[in-house]
């Protein structure tokens, strides 16, 4: 920089000053500046309500999927405990039955009911399968669910965040401004 530029910034800087002083003499003046900085927080002031009420917003949505992932597993193990359960009275009903037919054809009942077994067996894998296979996706839509929130509300929170602090320079600028127009 050269002095010569380094002379115009400080006579700017002085008129500034200078200026900003016969502003604020002015009742006018004063008022004006007065009115500035009463809406600049009013500004501030309406930008923090909208992010505390964003925030509740997220809040409330990610406890709503927990929930709903939450009923979502509980009724898989529901649904898989039915099976489980049918498939164990269905194994028990066969038997039975294999043993009444056991008391006129042993070797042929006997083998009956060994098959009977061994399908009730493969059933409650499979519905075990079934139902763990169904929790394992209730809990990745969950958690995908969460992380998209959980992202959504960051960006959010980032942007007001920015947002908020672009207010606080500008209403620290205009106070400055106006404050040193006081002296």
């Amino acid at each position: 920089m050269t002095v010569k530029s380094l002379l115009w910034f400080l006579l700017g800087i002085g008129g500034g000053f200078v200026a900003a002083h016969l502003v604020n003499k002015d009742p006018r003046g004063h008022e004006l500046l007065a009115e500035v900085d009463s809406r600049i927080s009013e500004f501030t002031d309406a930008v923090g309500d909208a992010y505390r009420e964003q925030e509740s917003r997220f809040s409330e949505i990610v406890g709503g999927v927990r929930g709903a992932a939450a009923d979502a597993l509980d009724s898989a193990k529901g649904v898989a405990s039915d099976v489980v359960d049918k498939a164990k009275d269905a194994a028990s009903d066969v038997s039975d039955k294999a043993q009444d037919v056991a008391s006129d054809a042993a070797d042929k009942a006997q083998d009956v009911a060994d098959k009977a077994k061994d399908v009730a067996s493969d059933a409650a894998d499979k519905a075990e399968d079934v139902a763990s296979d169904a929790a394992d996706k209730a809990q990745d839509v969950a958690s995908d669910a969460h992380e998209t929130v959980k992202v959504a509300g960051e960006e959010t929170h980032d942007a007001t965040r920015e947002a908020i602090e672009h207010v606080k320079q500008a209403a620290d600028e205009a106070h400055n401004a106006a404050g040193s127009d006081k002296n």
